[in-house]
């Protein structure tokens, strides 16, 4: 019976499935002394029979109108016939202070097998006091469910809207959480629309990463600490109940709603000239990163997983685009066809098309060679596709490069022109048509003689940067292929080959080989570095100073005794990495909370946050001829 069964579920699998047919998981979960209990109802609506697999931890009691069999790992497969209602009944082991984090890579319930079937889940519990069960069940539609256990703290606002559960009772961080997340939950619902859900929860978990479901996010107890986080991960993971978890991303054509996301949070939070830089370090990260044969069009971007390549496609260019988008369509209409792309997709799956059209249908403008440039191929737009020439004394003509203006063809580009050699500039805006030609006239003629001019100095547009422009961020460092490397203390250099375990690191006796005419990447220990007069004397020049274990950075001094170091120094064409760690932490733990900010040029770390970070830029002028 289970074989003709099974040959019966791939006879009739590819046959078409009902309309608006769906399968349902009703989950009742009871805590025992030693164990959770599950009750668990599953309804095919399908005309075909669905299959569903169930961990290895669980301890089948009972099961009413399916086939359950045994793998070899340990796990089971679950058969459930078409139009059928079926239970099935078991316990897995808890420990009374343990806390589960369930995602559906566990298939700690039945997880369907089909991805194309839409589900819907209710959760339901009996629980001993002090001990919460929170859930993404939403009563949509939906492809996963996630779920924790445990003793948490539980606070929440007076309307039960916004949840925060910790570890350990923290009133104090809290308010804080709660305060923010409140503010942020008004602006998104004036900007895109109402919340979709009727509360949304911050829980603490125990991995240094964040993740998003509806309704809830865990962030990890280290990070939920940090300051940083209130404006950056708190606003994300909220505004993901809008984007990916309110509008469902189709993954098939390219996941749009990290972009929209940092858009909206990370970037979208910040002041104008806050925002100028951030877009500066994404185009960076793309460069480092993604540049050098790692490029996907936007449409195969799915998730980043670990790579930072795909953070920098996924991310950054998408950021960059929806930036670029906006300038093109006007911030009025772009907000306008946010509130209705949320709006038509709520619950639904969406597409970069379906964004597009709704664009489309608001600027009421032609954006399929945008989207051709931007979201179906690779790239960003390459140095020198439009420069300037005095035509006059006082008179300048544009002259676009046709290949290299294409993708900026729509594009308004920013550009200033000097007369001297002081900083006082004045501002010309060049427009460039859908086909890459100038759309304004070419000609534009000053007071005086301008000897000089920058191209998109606000960094508005994707596109790449010269050697002057382009600042010496910790990415180059992270996405070099090899590095040379020279310190005198063991221990740091074991930890730091560890850390660099898949890149050449090639350790230098001494920097008598350092060679600042080639482009090459060097990390020296502060003490080697302030030994070498080419690196000390850089470091001068920068106002950077050294005495005993006292540092003066950026007008601040440190004691490197307590806080770690990490400072990038331009020499001709090499960069240097300096760097001073201690024992105030782990050495493994020092470098992996520098990885967290590959985008500067400079930090110093305290013991539980980061002191002081920053970016080195340099302004790069075109000398007019």
């Amino acid at each position: 019976v289970k074989m003709s069964f099974k040959n019966l579920f791939f006879a009739v699998l590819l046959g078409a499935c009902a309309a608006g047919a769906q399968v349902r998981q009703s989950l009742r979960i009871t805590q025992l002394d030693s164990a959770l209990k599950w009750d668990i109802e599953i309804q095919n609506d399908e005309k075909v029979p669905q299959s569903f697999t169930l961990f290895s931890d669980a301890h089948v009691l009972s099961v009413e109108n399916l086939q359950l069999e045994k793998q070899k790992d340990g796990s089971y497969l679950i058969w459930v016939g078409p139009r059928q209602q079926a239970t099935i009944h078991y316990t897995f082991d808890v420990k009374g202070d343990e806390k589960l984090f369930l995602t559906d890579e566990k298939a700690w319930h039945p997880l369907l097998q089909s991805q194309n079937i839409p589900q819907i889940f209710s959760v339901s519990s009996d629980l001993k006091p002090g001990y919460e069960l929170i859930n993404s069940a939403t009563g949509q539609n939906e492809d996963s469910l996630a779920l924790v256990w445990g003793a948490f703290k539980k606070y929440e606002t007076p309307d039960h809207r916004l949840h925060v559960y910790l570890y350990e009772d923290d009133a104090t961080l809290a308010k804080t959480l709660l305060d923010h997340l409140s503010s942020y939950m008004k602006k998104y619902e004036s900007d895109i629309g109402p919340y979709p859900y009727d509360h949304f929860s911050v829980v603490e978990c125990p991995d240094e990463v964040g993740y998003a479901f509806p309704k809830m996010t865990w962030i990890g107890t280290h990070l939920l600490r940090y300051p940083f986080i209130l404006n950056t991960s708190l606003p994300h993971e909220l505004l993901h109940s809008w984007w990916g978890n309110g509008v469902f991303v189709d993954y098939e054509k390219g996941n749009w709603c990290e972009g929209l996301t940092v858009m909206g949070a990370d970037y979208g939070l910040l002041s104008d000239s806050e925002k100028r830089i951030y877009r500066l370090k994404t185009i960076t990260s793309y460069l480092d990163f993604a540049k050098n044969g790692k490029e996907i069009p936007l449409t195969k971007f799915v998730s980043r997983g670990e790579d930072p390549a795909l953070q920098a496609i996924g991310y950054g260019k998408a950021l960059m685009v929806f930036i670029m988008l906006e300038q093109q369509i006007g911030e009025t209409q772009f907000k306008q066809a946010l509130r209705l792309f949320y709006n038509r997709y709520k619950f639904q799956t969406a597409s970069y098309d379906d964004f597009f059209s709704v664009m489309e249908e608001v600027s009421h403008q032609d954006l399929s060679s945008f989207k051709e440039n931007w979201i179906h191929t690779t790239g960003l737009i390459q140095q020198g596709f439009l420069k300037a020439h005095l035509e006059k004394p006082k008179v300048i003509s544009w002259q676009p490069d046709q290949e290299k203006s294409i993708k900026a063809s729509g594009q308004t580009v920013q550009t200033q022109f000097y007369f001297d050699s002081s900083s006082a500039f004045q501002p010309v805006t060049v427009k460039l048509g859908s086909d890459g030609k100038l759309f304004q006239p070419g000609h534009f003629e000053f007071s005086s003689k301008p000897i000089s001019y920058s191209i998109d100095p606000n960094f508005l547009l994707f596109r790449d940067l010269s050697d002057i422009e382009k600042p010496r961020t910790f990415s180059e460092l992270f996405a070099a292929k090899s590095f040379k490397l020279m310190s005198s203390n063991d221990q740091w250099t074991l930890e730091i080959k560890k850390k660099f375990k898949d890149q050449e690191v090639v350790q230098l006796e001494d920097l008598s080989s350092l060679n600042d005419q080639v482009k090459d990447h060097y990390m020296v220990s502060l003490q080697e570095a302030w030994k070498n007069e080419k690196i000390r004397s850089r470091m001068q020049d920068m106002n950077i100073s050294l005495e005993g274990s006292h540092l003066n950075l950026e007008g601040h001094t440190f004691d490197i005794s307590q806080d770690a170091l990490f400072l990038n120094v331009r020499l001709n064409q090499a960069t240097v990495t300096v760097f001073s760690l201690n024992d105030q932490l782990p050495l493994e733990k020092w470098l992996q909370r520098w990885s967290y900010y590959s985008s500067e040029s400079y930090l110093v770390l305290g013991k539980h946050a980061a002191d002081l970070q920053g970016m080195w830029i340099d302004e790069d002028r075109i000398t007019l001829q």
